[in-house]
Parts: structure tokens; C-alpha cells; sequence
């Protein structure tokens, strides 16, 4: 079942964000706190309520050190939370003026989102293959694979941990392009349209059965 409150998708962007200055490392607690700080979110209680959150929908793992001081609970991000992340941002940002949409209407978009962007990666993938660019190649594919659901194997993590930070701000990009951003006006603020939207996108979720991945 999704889990969702207002600290989730900030807490999942905090830990991919430190995941990749760690150079790939399991970012411990308080470097999770110190950022949340740092974006405005207060309460410890609040933010590990995010952090239990992220961790049940399955945009972060756990794992443990081995550090000899007794074991401790470390957070890697995944892909599905970098594409996820990337969407709820563009979303917020967009149509609800940074506010957080319902539960219901969160899933929605995300599950509605993830449509279009993989076929934009897809040609967007193509397109970088063309021109040689092994950097977007790496970045798409590996996009296309958070998608649907494959595993990346033979990456050394820190390199991966950069790819998954750029991931998540290639998705907010893309998510911002197909709400119309510098094309058409901003949607803040109204709320008839606002809501109309939200609807469409949670009778699209439903319509079509889009799970958590």
C-alpha cells in the first residue's frame, strides 16, 4: 500500500543528494537530518516519518554498518525513488504552488507521469545514441531501466549514485515540459483546473491498474 506524507519525497531527494556526494556511499541518519534541516523541514519525529515512509514504498533501502561500534541503519536510494521523487517535485512546483497534493492524487500523477516519460526517454535514449553522447546514454538507459523495472548490475557505485541524482532532475525536467511549462501558463493557483486534472489522472490509474513498481 502507498505510504505517503508531506516529508516523503523531500527525504528521498536528501538521500539521493548525499548518496552521490558520498561518492555511492549509505548515507547514516544524520547526514539526512542536517539536509531536511537545511530545505526548511523540522521536527525529528516528522522526518523519520518521511524516512519510514520512503523505505516502505520501496524508494530507499536499508542497510547496516560494520563500522565495529554496533550496527546502524544506513539508507541507499533506488532508481524508482529518484523517478518518483523527480515527478512529485514537478508536480507540487506546477500545480499546487509547492503545497502537497492528497495521497490519492500523488499516486495518480505518478503512475499517469511515468508513461510519457519513458517513451520520451526512450527517444530521447535514440537520439544520444546518434550523436555519441555516452553520457546521456548512460543517464536514458539506465532511465529506461527505473522504468521498467530492471536492475543495474556492473556499475561501480559511485558512478551510479551521480546517475541517479541526474536521473531525478532529468525527470523533474521532463515532467515540467509535459505540464507545459514556458509554453502555456502556470496552472498555480487555479483550482477548478487544478482539480479537473487530478481527477483525470486518478480515473487514468485506475483505468489502468498502475501498482507501485
Amino acid at each position: 500500500m502507498f505510504r505517503f506524507n508531506r516529508y516523503l519525497y523531500p527525504t528521498v531527494e536528501c538521500i539521493i543528494k548525499r548518496h552521490a556526494e558520498l561518492g555511492g556511499e549509505p548515507v547514516p541518519v544524520s547526514s539526512i537530518l542536517e539536509c531536511m534541516r537545511g530545505n526548511g523541514y523540522s521536527g525529528i519525529r516528522n522526518i523519520y516519518y518521511g524516512l519510514e515512509a520512503s523505505i516502505q514504498d520501496g524508494y530507499v533501502v536499508v542497510k547496516y554498518s560494520k563500522d565495529g561500534r554496533g550496527k546502524r541503519r544506513l539508507y541507499v536510494p533506488t532508481l524508482l525513488g529518484a523517478v518518483d521523487a523527480g515527478i512529485y517535485r514537478a508536480v507540487s512546483e506546477v500545480l499546487y504552488s509547492g503545497e502537497s497534493p492528497s495521497p490519492e492524487s500523488v499516486r495518480a500523477f505518478i503512475c499517469s507521469m511515468r508513461h510519457p516519460i519513458f517513451w520520451i526517454a526512450v527517444s530521447r535514449l535514440a537520439g544520444s545514441i546518434a550523436s555519441g553522447d555516452r553520457g546521456l546514454v548512460t543517464v536514458y538507459s539506465i532511465l529506461v531501466k527505473a522504468l521498467i523495472g530492471s536492475e543495474v548490475v556492473g556499475m561501480p557505485r559511485g558512478r551510479l549514485a551521480v546517475v541517479i541524482n541526474k536521473i531525478l532532475n532529468e525527470v523533474y525536467s521532463i515532467t515540467t515540459g509535459v505540464l507545459g511549462v514556458g509554453e502555456y501558463p502556470r496552472f498555480s493557483g487555479v483550482g477548478v483546473l487544478r482539480r479537473a486534472l487530478g481527477a483525470l489522472a486518478i480515473r487514468f490509474t485506475v483505468y489502468n491498474d498502475c501498482h507501485q513498481a
